[in-house]
């Protein structure tokens, strides 16, 4: 193999980079110390499985590890080991694994179960095959651990850092006129060391193309950027487009909604800095149940307090994840709050009765199991560190034991006759042309709807008028109306 296709598959890790404790949490520094005693009490070969999101420093950990030891450590490049042809597959790796045996080096992997996932099953089982028989440490890095490690495995788990030294980091990351955001990008976005540095690299990039200072926005977007997941593939996106100013709503539900922005942009604080970790380490996420007829304005409030927080907003219907085969509803629970989680978004549930139905009693395995994921999802809220959000249209439906923990529930009433008003004069932008003869309050008065009904009632009446090329006037409203209420099942008065 020529020497420089061999630098590539197998790249010498760069000492000169090392691994600073600021970009580790304590628990994370009591694990690599644990590791490293180990190491030195034994010398024969180890296996080393580092576990943790992206942006951890487990490539740093494995050299400071590796080095503890006095060995060379080489990264093994999977992407190479792609060739299609087995032959080559096969005398590339020898090349890799003499060389490094050939020093005494150490090896790490990084991303081997994602790729022995992506690959056929002779090119994975003939890699594990060859590590197998590797007689230096082997350092594996993935985003989880196996679920079953081999016998005599080290494990060490990272985590996104703490607040504070969050905080530290960015002081670090940002120019002196921005270092006031530092407190408030840590408090928004609980990243890893490696992605606080990226994420403060795309920000200077972006404003140096403009030829000015990164400004919030800039730090926002990049942040954004960097939440990289997989939400995507399970939940729908929502555009934030929507503020404060947009939602007509009763002012006690609008208290309530301030309420659970409060809690969520200064959960840090109260945590972290005033030490109620100590006091209650389990159930240190924001939660919020809202309730009310569809097309209350449930979703739009969602969007409202995501943009408030500068995160993205995810929702998932209950239908698309509750499953008939069991323990495939657990599953597809436990990706979305892994993804959420590494996301940093706030996640919302639609529908939340399907699975917060009053628990049955039992009288076969499907009761059974259905109970279990009533309590499993209840686990995972308390577990969960961002805003979550349930959304329900049956408030009478729902669980006691979800309703003594959650922290807040949020009202949305069917609107009287004044907001619906409100609600039809928001809907009509001002460049649309209207008749004389319009009367929004006596529309409001007879069409006991949502918001949703009434948008739509707008919406229909102006493709009315736009098909006759006139203004909207009130007999295309009328009819609009009694359209919208026979369709929900109501009379227009």
């Amino acid at each position: 193999m020529p020497e420089a296709e061999l630098d590539f598959l197998l790249k010498h890790c760069d000492l000169q980079q090392r691994l600073n404790d600021s970009q580790l949490n304590d628990a994370e520094s009591e694990q690599l110390k644990r590791i490293a005693a180990e190491l030195m009490s034994s010398p024969r070969a180890r296996r080393i499985q580092l576990a943790g999101p992206e942006g951890a420093p487990m490539r740093l950990a494995a050299q400071r590890l590796a080095g503890e030891v006095g060995a060379p450590i080489f990264q093994l490049n999977l992407r190479v080991l792609l060739d299609p042809r087995p032959d080559r597959f096969r005398e590339d790796l020898s090349a890799a694994l003499a060389a490094a045996t050939e020093q005494s080096a150490a090896l790490f992997v990084e991303g081997l179960a994602e790729w022995s996932q992506i690959v056929e099953v002779w090119r994975s089982a003939g890699l594990a095959e060859r590590l197998e028989s590797f007689p230096g440490s082997l350092f594996f890095a993935d985003e989880r651990a196996p679920e079953r490690l081999k016998p005599g495995t080290l494990l060490c788990k990272f985590d996104r850092l703490d607040f504070e030294k969050r905080v530290a980091i960015w002081e670090q990351e940002t120019p002196p006129e921005r270092r006031d955001l530092a407190r408030e990008l840590a408090e928004r976005y609980s990243f890893t060391a490696g992605q606080i540095e990226n994420a403060a690299l795309r920000a200077r990039t972006e404003a140096r193309l403009r030829g000015a200072s990164p400004d919030e926005a800039d730090y926002q977007d990049a942040c954004n950027a960097e939440s990289r997941h997989k939400l995507r593939e399970l939940a729908i996106k929502i555009d934030l487009v929507f503020t404060w100013e947009d939602l007509i709503l009763p002012e006690t539900t609008l208290e309530h909604l301030r309420d659970l922005a409060v809690r969520a942009t200064r959960r840090q604080k109260v945590y972290e800095t005033w030490g109620f970790t100590r006091k209650l380490p389990y159930g240190r996420g924001v939660n919020a149940l809202f309730y009310g007829e569809s097309g209350t304005g449930k979703t739009m409030a969602a969007a409202v307090l995501a943009r408030e927080l500068g995160r993205e907003l995810y929702r998932t219907e209950m239908s698309r994840i509750v499953s008939r085969y069991i323990g495939e509803t657990e599953k597809n629970l436990a990706r979305i709050f892994e993804e959420a989680k590494h996301s940093n978004a706030v996640l919302m549930f639609d529908e939340a009765d399907a699975l917060f139905a009053k628990r049955t009693e039992i009288t076969d395995a499907h009761d059974r199991y259905a109970n279990l994921e009533t309590a499993y999802l209840l686990q995972e809220i308390e577990r969960y560190s961002g805003l979550c959000i349930l959304a329900t249209n049956l408030p009478a439906n729902m669980d006691s034991a979800f309703n003594r923990r959650i922290q807040l529930s949020i009202n949305f009433p069917t609107p009287g006759p004044d907001v619906r008003l409100r609600l039809l004069e928001s809907f009509i932008p001002p460049e649309a042309p209207l008749a004389a003869d319009v009367d929004l309050r006596r529309i409001a008065q007879g069409a006991p709807l949502t918001g949703g009904g009434l948008k739509n009632i707008v919406l229909t009446a102006a493709f009315y008028a736009a098909g006759e090329d006139e203004p909207i006037s009130m007999k295309y409203l009328l009819g609009a109306a009694r359209l919208e209420c026979a369709k929900d099942g109501k009379a227009f008065n």
